[in-house]
């Protein structure tokens, strides 16, 4: 059972004055208006309970009670975009066989129509990330690499002690998917995303 802090103590090991209500440290001259709430002045106490450090330092969870404090950002897309990536790279730049104005045009039209179906024809030919094709594979570590430096570069920034990259391979890529447009994949409109591999020659097969 989790109580107030009694009145002689407060989470930030404190002394509160044995005349002074549980959860005020405020003078019968303040306003109630200006007392902090026990929320501000112990942010997630349930928590905080429920930590070690946070116990034996008498400090909130992000105020200086956990010893090591760190975060992780959830990314849907990474595959994705390595895959348009790359098929960019490969028909535009390498092989010629594309325009960026033409990849833009087929996308628009989510790919209808005879010119811009054979455009996706083109895209979805390129090897896709988790085939054990090299240049796919490349372009995924590419984009993941310059995903997780960005992301842990901020860790100093906001406070923390690192800040990582998560990637869950769950059912939120099927909701994503469908509020995502055309991709350069070749994908169309509102189709589920894959957030680890697109295989090819295997059960879970997408076309």
């Amino acid at each position: 059972m989790i109580r107030p802090a009694s009145r002689h103590s407060t989470i930030s090991g404190t002394p509160t004055p044995p005349n002074s209500p549980t959860w005020s440290h405020r003078s019968p001259n303040t306003s109630a208006s200006s007392t902090p709430s026990p929320a501000a002045r112990a942010p997630f106490l349930f928590l905080s309970a429920l930590t070690d450090d946070c116990l034996l330092r008498g400090q909130p969870l992000l105020s200086g009670g956990v010893r090591h404090l760190a975060a992780t950002l959830e990314t849907y897309g990474n595959t994705n975009a390595a895959d348009a990536l790359h098929a960019i790279d490969q028909l535009v730049f390498r092989e010629r066989k594309l325009t960026l104005p033409q990849i833009v045009a087929a996308c628009d039209a989510d790919f209808e129509g005879p010119p811009h179906a054979a455009v996706r024809r083109a895209l979805l030919a390129v090897p896709k990330y988790g085939n054990d094709d090299g240049g796919a594979d490349a372009m995924a570590c590419r984009v993941h690499q310059h995903i997780c430096g960005l992301t842990a570069e901020q860790a100093a920034r906001v406070g923390l002690q690192a800040h990582l990259v998560v990637i869950i391979n769950n059912w939120a890529n099927v909701v994503l998917g469908s509020h995502t447009g055309r991709r350069q994949t070749g994908a169309r409109r509102a189709r589920p995303s894959p957030t680890a591999t697109i295989p090819r020659r295997a059960p879970t097969a997408m076309g």
